[in-house]
């Protein structure tokens, strides 16, 4: 069976804006889902020519005619981690959204004969941090904050919901940290650091961080919306080849013609300073391991990453580079 129309949720989003074009470009037929399409949404998707809204997804989410003639449904859209959290029982708030609003947009999925739903989870469900291997779909699941709870909640009903009779078979992938073009967070002031060339202690870090470049994920998301051959998947998905912190720094700066200056210090001391100072959390994604292995997701689907990872270092820092010059 050949699925052709593939609606997209967060269209619109830092993932949305690589997978809507090569899902486009795969031959499919992209409805893309935005809360508002006035909001500059066509402009930032200019190959997609179907648009729907679906102003909010959550407990009362009205999903209209997004789902009529539907064959797979991607979804992206998320509550994702804010800086300043402001809710009071975050929690709550996540699970609105990731939660309850992907139940909703399953069980709309299913009434309307879709025959796929990809689901976009987190490497948080299995945990923050390697040691000795790297997480597998098999590992206990053990998330640790409100983000990676509502993900693996949501992964729970999608499991249970598509088990058994439904005609909407679902695929499940946990990622770990996403980059490219039009990246945001953490990234982003990784880049913006890199491009001043300011000198950074982080020479003595020894750890392996799976990442997972944007346009590999919209290839791994493709070759999912394929697979029909069982009801409820869950794959991890990365770029498959690990990095330290400073061999990243090293590669973004590569890009930007520079040369980083890494300066030797106790890691010990490191993660000191970041519970002194309230960063520790962002230390420790700078300092700590956290790998996955693909090893089932390129047994099941014959799936590998098409582009490596100087590639999508490349094309992020070019988009940078960009943005900068515009600025």
């Amino acid at each position: 069976m050949r699925l052709r129309r593939v609606l997209v949720t967060g269209a619109n989003g830092f993932i949305g804006r690589a997978v809507c074009p090569y899902l486009e470009n795969a031959g499919f037929n992209v409805r893309a889902a935005v809360r508002n399409i006035d909001d500059g949404a066509r402009e930032i998707l200019p190959d997609v020519k179907d648009f729907c809204e679906i102003k909010d997804i959550g407990p009362d989410a009205v999903f209209g005619n997004a789902l009529n003639g539907v064959d797979a449904v991607v979804h992206l859209a998320a509550r994702v981690h804010v800086m300043k959290e402001s809710a009071i029982d975050p929690l709550v708030e996540f699970r609105k959204v990731n939660t309850i609003g992907t139940k909703r947009l399953y069980e709309e999925a299913m009434a309307n004969g879709v025959k796929k739903f990809i689901f976009i989870s987190t490497v948080k469900v299995n945990g923050e941090k390697t040691t000795d291997k790297p997480f597998t779909e098999h590992d206990m699941p053990r998330p640790q904050d409100s983000y990676s709870v509502s993900k693996f909640e949501a992964e729970e009903i999608l499991t249970e919901l598509g088990r058994y009779d439904s005609p909407t078979a679902v695929t499940i992938l946990r990622i770990p940290l996403v980059y490219g073009p039009f990246v945001k967070g953490n990234f982003l002031r990784l880049l913006k650091i890199a491009s001043k060339n300011i000198p950074l202690p982080l020479k003595s870090v020894n750890n392996r961080r799976s990442m997972l470049y944007v346009g590999n994920l919209a290839s791994a998301i493709e070759a999912s919306i394929h697979d029909l051959s069982e009801q409820v998947k869950t794959y991890m998905v990365s770029d498959t080849v690990d990095v330290s912190t400073p061999e990243l720094i090293t590669m973004i700066s590569k890009e930007m013609g520079k040369v980083p200056i890494l300066l030797p210090f106790p890691v010990p001391l490191l993660r000191l300073a970041g519970t002194l100072t309230g960063f520790s959390d962002e230390l420790d994604r700078l300092l700590g391991s956290l790998t996955v292995s693909t090893y089932r997701i390129k047994l099941d689907l014959n799936w590998s990453p098409p582009y490596d990872i100087s590639y999508g270092i490349r094309d992020m820092v070019q988009w940078f580079t960009r943005r900068a010059g515009a600025d």
